[in-house]
């Protein structure tokens, strides 16, 4: 429940902007009203409020929404990583903050691109982007890497800066420009998708940005998720599924995740239901799912203090993680990758796993005594 005395998330509305590459329409229903919600995402802006349409069940009634999981927060996270302002333990991070749902096609040209982001950061506070790329070499043309620090440092409704959240990728594979030899990698966690191999440098530009904060995906059990893209890159880490890149039919520790779906007939749907698979082609998950819970608690930071800019954002957020696989002989230990290193990064973890909580504080103390 809101802290006394201090405003609610429905009083400091906070906008987000994501990228869906659902079809034209998706039907959502409210799990607890079963009122029926329908989302226009067709080249518009879309303006509604979560709390009242978005919301899809699963562990202790969380809420994610749509491709991009908007406001969700796993099965999987710690009672003492959620639970932040206006939001109650397990139910979600930002879920009464507005969205704006922004559809693209990944074969737009560059400047078509880049004037999809500079529209969508006019009237966002923060930018949630869930699709990745492939294993390859790919920096960022000069007209979007320009775009990418001036929305970060001037965006937004207040001109003070958007909070870019970028999916790292589900492929196990390096963002930070490392040699890969024969690499082997499936487009799609199906056993239906081919593997496939690359040789050559493995650098993706948009995870490289300054203004970014490039998420990756961790388990229910607190390790790393198998399909995590990795590297000097990686800003921070969410709760998410866990899957095995290449064999998907391994059995691997973790919860799953489940969202809503549009109940349409097509590859990734789940044909007549409400709600994602846990397993096979209509699961939802990887960092797909982690990167909006890192936007949502984003948001619950803006909604705390609306004037921050948005590079005292990503600090408050990398600043105030939960350090996970540092345990005797956890994935953090010893010479592992997963190794926190002395400016404080790890190369699967970033800085520590998302704290909500811990966030929200921080916020709170950057408006002084008797805020809240």
């Amino acid at each position: 429940m809101p802290t006394p005395g201090g405003p609610s998330a429905s009083q400091r509305l906070v906008r987000h902007a994501i990228d869906d590459h659902a079809s034209a329409f998706i039907h959502v229903r409210h799990a607890e009203r079963g009122a029926p919600a329908e989302l226009g995402l067709v080249r518009q802006q879309v303006g509604t409020t979560a709390q009242d349409h978005l919301a899809a069940r699963f562990g202790r009634n969380d809420r994610v929404v749509g491709h991009a999981a908007i406001f969700g927060e796993s099965a999987d996270a710690d009672e003492g990583d959620v639970g932040a302002h206006g939001i109650e333990a397990g139910r979600g991070a930002g879920s009464e903050c507005r969205f704006i749902v922004a559809r693209k096609l990944l074969e737009s040209r560059v400047m078509d691109m880049e004037f999809a982001f500079r529209h969508v950061a006019k009237d966002a506070d923060v930018l949630s982007w869930s699709f990745a790329l492939v294993p390859s070499d790919v920096s960022l043309p000069q007209i979007v890497e320009d775009a990418f620090t001036e929305i970060g440092e001037t965006g937004g409704p207040k001109n003070n800066g958007c909070v870019l959240c970028f999916a790292a990728g589900n492929w196990n594979a390096p963002l930070d420009g490392r040699q890969l030899t024969d690499f082997e990698w499936r487009e799609l966690p199906s056993l239906n998708s081919p593997i496939q191999k690359y040789t050559g440098r493995c650098f993706n530009g948009y995870t490289a940005h300054k203004s970014v904060l490039a998420v990756a995906a961790c388990t229910s059990t607190g390790r790393r998720a198998e399909y995590s893209n990795y590297g000097t890159h990686v800003s921070l880490c969410a709760p998410s599924s866990n899957f095995d890149p290449l064999d998907v039919q391994r059995p691997v520790q973790g919860l799953g995740i489940v969202t809503a779906d549009n109940e349409g007939e097509g590859p990734g749907y789940n044909p007549r239901s409400l709600y994602t698979g846990l397993v096979g082609d209509t699961a939802f998950g990887g960092t797909s799912a982690a990167t909006p819970l890192v936007a949502g608690v984003a948001a619950l930071v803006r909604s705390v203090n609306p004037d921050l800019p948005a590079a005292e954002v990503r600090k408050i957020l990398t600043m105030n993680t939960t350090r996970i696989g540092t345990e005797p002989g956890g994935e953090a230990t010893g010479n592992s990758p997963g190794t926190y290193q002395v400016d404080g990064r790890s190369e699967w973890f970033g800085y520590g796993r998302v704290n909500a909580a811990a966030a929200v504080n921080a916020a709170f103390a950057t408006l002084g005594p008797g805020s809240r």
